[in-house]
């Protein structure tokens, strides 16, 4: 009878664990990406089945969506030191962010990020913002990817130099002040002067 007590005991207490804190949230644990440093003014985040508001100070994993809605905004610190600034309107996923191996993989469903990204000297290293259509890559530099309801996805490098692809591998080089877009089954365009006013756009 004691085993057998036991046991149960020890089921019912997995099962209050495991309600409590689910596997995945679990495994993020270790996962951090960083963390929220300023949200203007109602920003979600979204992480498994949960959606919270977010607050400054609090910590991303991988795997956690960034939701802002009309107007709002939200600045993210990384763990590598690079910054993002969320625009309004915008759902932007924080697929991985490795800071020992310097690989970052985020995905914008929707709306406009600015990436600070830190410079990449590790091997195999990468910093890209994926959409449906493309997706852009920085070194070091800082960029504005932009992602409309019509399905374009418009880049603007706004120091150092970017890259953006296509999703059959189709890429383009840019420098400092230059901007390029794509479409669906369509290349990049060849890159652009940035107007002041685009950037100026961009960056605010």
């Amino acid at each position: 009878m004691n085993f057998r007590h036991s046991t149960a005991l020890v089921l019912v207490c997995a099962i209050c664990f495991a309600l409590v804190f689910p596997p995945d949230v679990v495994a993020q644990a270790a996962e951090s990406a960083g963390k929220i440093t300023a949200v203007v003014p109602v920003v979600n985040v979204v992480r498994g089945p949960q959606q919270v508001s977010a607050s400054s100070s609090q910590q991303v994993f991988w795997g956690d969506v960034i939701n802002t809605g009309h107007l709002a905004r939200a600045r993210i610190a990384l763990n590598d030191g690079s910054i993002l600034s969320v625009g309004s309107d915008s759902n932007l996923a924080i697929a991985k962010h490795d800071a020992a191996q310097q690989q970052t993989d985020l995905d914008l469903n929707y709306g406009r990020v600015r990436a600070k990204a830190a410079k990449l000297v590790k091997p195999d290293s990468h910093f890209q913002i994926r959409t449906s259509v493309g997706v852009a890559g920085v070194v070091g530099t800082d960029m504005v990817v932009i992602f409309d309801a019509t399905g374009k996805m418009q880049v603007i490098c706004i120091e150092g130099a970017c890259k953006v692809c296509d999703l059959a591998g189709h890429c383009i080089l840019m420098k400092g002040g230059e901007q390029s877009s794509v479409r669906s089954n369509e290349q990049p365009s060849s890159p652009s002067p940035a107007t002041p006013m685009n950037i100026s756009e961009a960056t605010t």
